[in-house]
């Protein structure tokens, strides 16, 4: 009779079944962790990875190398991974308010991503599925209430392929972490130090594999800690916790299970109601049947190894391709004479000879640029791409950018990867706010009034439907940017002196914030007057724009449901304060205040529809929002989750 599954297991006995099962598959699929691997050492063969890989392995691929390999994956790193990636948010239907905490939500997103570093933790999976075929980032909060993502590499990562045989996903997850350093632990675990401690012993003693070898007089302060999720069956339903044994049979929901043992005990153990594992992960391609990707690295292990052999043989014939003379024996004693021009072979009998030999057979030399060139093409590279110069014939930036859209076709996969990769991490973020409660960051922005406090309590919601973009760059190389200004000049977006200007210093990103300050400073107005805080526009604001502005926003937001009557109010009155002072500057070169009047001439009747509404207050002196510093985030430690 087999034993029951670890999920089924009693309290503090759970590592007595998960244990020794995590290590069976470990064992049974070590050929493919043994890949992964090889795969990181093949890319750096000086790195850990190779040092793991024994001496063999080093004899054998250490040395003066053409790592197409790393050309290869850095090259499509480049290519795929520089662009940033922003999530915006959209409700299904709502009324007024839904949608504001939603533009809110859109905020917060984008400000805890900053302050997690999510676009380093999504480049470093990206990296990683690169070379080894799958990249995971993890989203978790730690025991101090700490807000957590990370990469993980996808080697600490065991999922049974048995489970995933037909197609379908794992029901359960390992994260096996081999040298986990023991008083990281015990801070985490202070009651269970004896059995952390017991467990060290126990992986001196022999250990997991794959675990570190001890040098000679090195003394272990690590452990092997596993942690385990088992998904629920079914939908969670609301105020399960609360109900009683019998009605929580009655649901046919089965909870899920959320362990985190060492050898010899059990360190946490918590039901686990999430329909997923905290992970958000990306595959270079899916193998069919396995949980495991299939990395860049895999498709073309086949052709590094026959470029390394003919580089081999290259090097070979590069030494003793020098010239050989053949003589007479002056010295019986001396048979071969070697010199920097080449070898003496004495010898009796006819007269002196140089042979010099073929320095590489054209064979090798054919074979190798064959296996180099098979490599790129294989995974959708161009060789200038790899190389780092662009096509002949080509100067125009348009048309390297055409060219760039062109060979950037076969990785189109891999970029909406990274999108859906980006998306789920912030999904994750926000679905692990939510469990943080009152305890989730609290965050902040800057505006133009000030900083702004953005607590999760005011921009949470329930249902959101979120549609993610990448966001636009500029061209990086000199040449490039050069070329989108004269682009630009010439379709009029910017004036003669500004070209030339630019052309000297091409400062896009600069000269672009400059020709959209005039509307930002306006969005900032409209977002503060919806936040509940008056605001009119300055003398020096683009009055015309911010009049038309004003008024699209007013006659949005005057559809929506249950908008409060003194946002309405601040938009009305903020468009006919704008009309206000443009009807003052007419034919007027300075305001009252004796500085020169800003903003396009005034709009003609009929221009800008004014809003309806109540009669409108006499004009006031505009005000600021005060200043609000933003609050300190509590710091964590420790990568086990709570």
């Amino acid at each position: 009779m087999s034993a029951a599954p670890w999920w089924e297991a009693p309290a503090g006995k759970v590592h007595k079944t998960l244990l020794p099962y995590v290590r069976a598959v470990e064992q049974r699929q070590s050929d493919l962790l043994d890949r992964l691997q090889m795969y990181e050492a093949m890319y750096d063969p000086n790195g850990p990875a190779a040092d793991q890989a024994g001496e063999s392995w080093q004899r054998r691929n250490r040395g003066i190398k053409e790592n197409v390999i790393a050309v290869s994956v850095d090259t499509a790193r480049a290519t795929i991974a520089a662009t940033e990636i922003r999530a915006r948010f959209m409700t299904d239907g709502g009324d007024w308010g839904v949608q504001r905490r939603a533009k809110l939500l859109e905020k917060y997103a984008e400000e805890i991503g900053k302050l997690t570093d999510v676009g380093a933790a999504c480049r470093a999976a990206f990296f990683a599925c690169a070379k080894k075929g799958t990249g995971i980032v993890r989203v978790y909060a730690d025991r101090d209430n700490g807000l957590r993502v990370e990469p993980v590499m996808v080697d600490n990562i065991i999922v049974d392929d048995r489970e995933c045989a037909n197609g379908s996903p794992p029901r359960q997850l390992h994260h096996r972490q081999v040298d986990f350093d023991v008083d990281a632990l015990v801070h985490w675990y202070p009651d269970s130090k004896a059995d952390i401690l017991k467990a060290r012993d126990v992986g001196a003693r022999g250990g997991w594999p794959r675990s570190r070898i001890l040098a000679a007089g090195e003394t272990r302060n690590d452990v092997c800690v596993v942690e385990s999720i088992r998904l629920p069956l079914g939908t969670y339903p609301p105020g399960y916790e609360e109900m009683s044994a019998k009605e929580k049979a009655a649901t046919n929901y089965v909870p899920g299970r959320h362990v985190i043992c060492v050898e010899g005990a059990d360190l946490h153990d918590e039901p686990w109601h999430k329909p997923h594992f905290g992970l958000a992960e990306i595959r270079w391609n899916e193998r069919e049947g396995s949980w495991y990707g299939i990395g860049l690295a895999e498709r073309i292990v086949g052709h590094q190894r026959v470029l390394d052999e003919r580089n081999k043989q290259r090097h070979r014939q590069l030494e003793y391709a020098v010239p050989t003379t053949y003589g007479s024996m002056a010295d019986p004693v001396l048979k071969v004479q070697r010199t920097e021009a080449g070898n003496y072979i004495a010898l009796k009998g006819p007269p002196p000879t140089t042979v010099v030999p073929t320095v590489v057979g054209m064979e090798i030399a054919n074979d190798r640029m064959d296996a180099r060139a098979s490599a790129i093409a294989e995974i959708g590279l161009s060789e200038m791409a790899t190389r780092g110069t662009k096509p002949a014939g080509i100067e125009s930036g348009a048309g390297l950018r055409e060219f760039k859209d062109q060979t950037g076709q076969r990785f189109a996969l891999q970029e909406k990867a990274l999108e859906a990769l980006w998306l789920r991490v912030v999904t994750l973020i926000l679905d692990t706010c939510k469990d943080l409660g009152d305890e989730a960051p609290k965050l902040s922005r800057q505006t133009r009034y000030g900083t702004r406090a953005l607590p999760w309590r005011e921009v949470e919601i329930d249902e959101v439907r979120v549609q993610i973009a990448a966001a636009s760059t500029l061209a990086r190389t000199p040449a490039g940017r050069v070329q989108m200004v004269l682009e630009l000049s010439q379709a009029g977006a910017i004036s003669l002196d500004e070209t030339r200007r630019l052309l000297q210093h091409p400062d896009l990103e600069g000269e672009l914030s400059l020709w959209t300050s005039a509307l930002e400073a306006i969005e900032y107005d409209l977002e503060a007057i919806e936040e509940g805080h008056p605001v009119v526009p300055e003398a020096f604001t683009n009055l015309k724009l911010a009049a038309d502005r004003g008024t699209k926003r007013y006659n949005l937001v005057s559809r929506q449901a249950n908008v409060p009557e003194d946002v309405l109010e601040g938009l009305r009155t903020y468009v006919v304060q704008a009309i206000e002072l443009m009807t003052r500057s007419t034919g007027a070169p300075a305001n009252d205040a004796g500085a020169p009047t800003a903003g396009a001439a005034p709009l003609p009747p009929g221009d800008v529809p004014m809003p309806t509404g109540p009669a409108l207050p006499p004009m006031a002196a505009p005000q600021q929002v005060p200043s609000m510093g933003p609050p300190s985030l509590p710091a964590g430690t420790g990568p086990m989750a709570a």
